[in-house]
């Protein structure tokens, strides 16, 4: 049987291998610090993961990091909370999910002339998400 690591992530929360009562708030700061794109490798990966496997979910610093300046770090904690919160998304996870698909270089379409970012955009051209006037 194949899995995926989200999948083996939540059987081994299931089972209680790799979840806690409730994270230490100290780790789950330094964890969130390592979402950042500090040029050292593969900290941010690794940071996900245990975060991942944290429960309760630290749902509060995740969403604190979504006002992050720092894309990796938005992104990063905009993943874990669109894969493992049960919370209704917040306004500003959106916003960073939207964010997200206008960064996205992969074509749309067969011929590859349509881009992710152009969903994204306005009517006028703004960077007013059309997908959150999609959502409202």
């Amino acid at each position: 049987m194949k899995m995926n690591l989200y999948s083996l992530f939540s059987l081994w929360c299931a089972i209680g291998l790799v979840c806690r009562a409730e994270p230490p708030r100290a780790r789950v700061d330094a964890l969130i610090a390592d979402l950042k794109d500090d040029e050292v490798r593969h900290n941010a990966g690794n940071a996900m993961v245990e975060l991942m496997a944290m429960r309760p979910l630290p749902v509060q610093a995740l969403e604190k990091a979504l006002e992050s300046d720092d894309f990796q770090q938005r992104q990063a904690a905009a993943d874990i909370l669109r894969s493992w919160s049960d919370a209704p998304p917040s306004r500003r996870l959106l916003e960073v999910t939207v964010e997200g698909l206008a960064d996205d270089g992969f074509p749309n379409s067969r011929d590859g002339r349509h881009t992710t970012s152009e969903l994204t955009v306005g009517e006028e051209g703004a960077p007013l998400p059309g997908l959150l006037l999609s959502i409202r």
